[in-house]
């Protein structure tokens, strides 16, 4: 298995929002880059967002044989 930073770009409309956007990045463990967009994809469609386009900007391998910060949550 590999790890990747998958960057995404999410588009559309919500009722209260005359538009929605946001970049998002994922860090995904798989075995290729095709995985990686695919398993980010499923993961968007079941966390329901609002409707409108998901467009993948860029997939990433990420080296692991050193230490460094993958990743981070703002809630």
């Amino acid at each position: 298995m590999k790890v990747f930073k998958v960057h995404v770009y999410l588009e559309g409309n919500v009722d209260t929002l005359e538009d929605f956007e946001a970049y998002a990045t994922f860090i995904v463990m798989a075995k290729d880059e095709g995985q990686a967009e695919v398993l980010v994809k499923e993961y968007i469609k079941k966390e329901n967002p609002p409707k409108g386009d998901v467009e993948i900007l860029d997939v990433e391998e990420v080296s692991i044989d050193q230490a460094s910060v993958l990743g981070m949550v703002i809630d």
